[in-house]
């Protein structure tokens, strides 16, 4: 007697085939085991069972800092430990109330992926911090996370010194401001420290960042040399910066001043609204600012803290004070005025600015007395072409030394002069610029030469 293995299938189809054939078949079971007799020789069917398939992989939980004693910063910070060891993800859940502590900062170390899945990680305790969460290594992101920092702190996520790497995306951070050994400290957001390379901040909202005592710095993103070199290729992008104050110096977005080339960096997509000084300030070379939205949401409300220096609502949209920018497609516009729409600084002599295809527009009932769409101070090598510049005194005025640039091609409309060449500052020189191609509507001159 032979011994032979099939499976159950091919059991069923044997016994088909000899049906089909005519051919004698008898099946017996004896003691748990299947005989086949098909009129020649008996044999023994040993029955395979189907090879199950593999099981699937279990489940990538991460990392939670439930299983490392609870919601408080002492377990993140034990869970953000052992996801570093294994380059391996922090994973918040939904709907659960994270909590951090003012003596013991959230330290996010190298290789670690902090997933917030919209969980609202709020400060706590007794004091004063200067930072609620820091980015302490390389290579790491975080993404989807509510920071508040309940007016406790005065920056609400830092980057650290040296870093490299880093995403921050879709997170919310909002509530910070100065306090304790910290009540005179620029308050921001989100504080780059120095020295970062390749740093990505995108679709993220910052919201209520206020300064309450003089010199009353505060801002929404701010990128800082503070103690060393300015942060290079950094990309801003698609963020809603709101709620940034006092007027004395709250702005949205900012760039230190830096000795650096070029940051080789980019601002773009932002909107900021009821940044109570600017939208935008730049004093770092090299970077590109370009297609954001700044929103002067100021009627005769918007105040100081320490000093009134200007009338209009809002100082500028935009601000730069440093070579080899380039101010591209953005919108500065709202219910009231602007000092200036976007600024070009007077300090030093700047060179190799580009601004193009903006629009600037300021509030039909606001007080424009003074206001300027683009302010350009002392400039050696400058393009300003198809702007669209709307309610002002002045379109455009270059007010200081100005040198080989360029106006053409943009549309300037309900304002006191189009473009204004005139300086009342001594010893002021003026060479190779020139203006054509302009479509100005203005109410006393549409071109004041010098």
């Amino acid at each position: 007697m032979q011994t032979v293995s099939v499976t159950s299938t091919q059991l069923k189809s044997a016994i088909d085939s000899a049906i089909a054939a005519n051919k004698p078949l008898s099946v017996s079971i004896d003691g748990g085991e299947i005989y086949v007799f098909d009129g020649v020789e008996l044999g023994k069917i040993v029955v395979q069972a189907p090879t199950p398939p593999d099981p699937p992989d279990p489940p990538t939980t991460g990392f939670r800092p439930e299983n490392y004693g609870g919601t408080n910063a002492v377990a993140i910070n034990k869970a953000i430990s052992a996801a570093s060891s294994a380059k391996g993800t922090v994973v918040f859940t939904a709907g659960t109330a994270y909590t951090g502590d003012v003596n013991t900062p959230i330290k996010v170390l190298s290789d670690v992926t902090m997933k917030g899945n919209g969980a609202t990680l709020k400060l706590t305790g007794s004091g004063f911090a200067a930072d609620f969460v820091q980015i302490a290594g390389n290579n790491t992101v975080i993404d989807g996370l509510v920071m508040d920092g309940n007016n406790l702190t005065i920056h609400g996520l830092t980057v650290g010194t040296g870093v490299t790497n880093t995403v921050i995306k879709n997170n919310t951070v909002k509530n910070v401001t100065q306090g304790g050994n910290y009540s005179t400290d620029l308050v921001a957001g989100i504080f780059v420290r120095t020295g970062v390379d390749t740093l990505t901040i995108d679709s993220n909202e910052v919201a209520n960042v206020a300064a309450k005592n003089a010199p009353a710095i505060s801002r929404g993103i701010a990128v800082s040399t503070y103690g060393g070199t300015v942060a290079k290729h950094v990309t801003i992008s698609n963020n809603y910066v709101h709620d940034i104050t006092p007027k004395d110096d709250g702005d949205g977005i900012w760039f230190d001043n830096s000795a650096v080339e070029s940051t080789g960096s980019i601002i773009i997509g932002n909107k900021t609204e009821r940044t109570a000084k600017r939208g935008i300030k730049v004093q770092s070379a090299g970077v590109t600012i370009k297609n954001n939205t700044i929103i002067n949401s100021y009627l005769n409300n918007n105040t100081y803290v320490a000093s009134n220096p200007v009338s209009q609502d809002m100082y500028s949209g935009i601000s730069v004070y440093a070579d080899n920018l380039t101010i591209q497609g953005n919108i500065i516009q709202g219910v009231g005025s602007f000092y200036c729409g976007i600024e070009i600084g007077s300090d030093t002599t700047l060179k190799n600015i580009v601004i193009s295809g903006n629009s600037v527009s300021m509030g039909p009932t606001a007080n424009v007395s003074g206001a300027t769409g683009v302010r350009i101070g002392n400039i050696n090598g400058f393009q300003v072409t198809s702007n669209t510049i709307k309610t002002a005194d002045s379109g455009v005025w270059t007010w200081q030394s100005a040198a080989n640039g360029t106006l053409t091609g943009n549309t300037i409309s309900d304002v006191n002069y189009g473009i204004n060449f005139s300086t009342y500052l001594t010893g002021q020189t003026f060479t190779n610029v020139t203006q054509g191609g302009n479509t100005i509507t203005a109410k006393k001159q549409a071109v004041v030469n010098r």
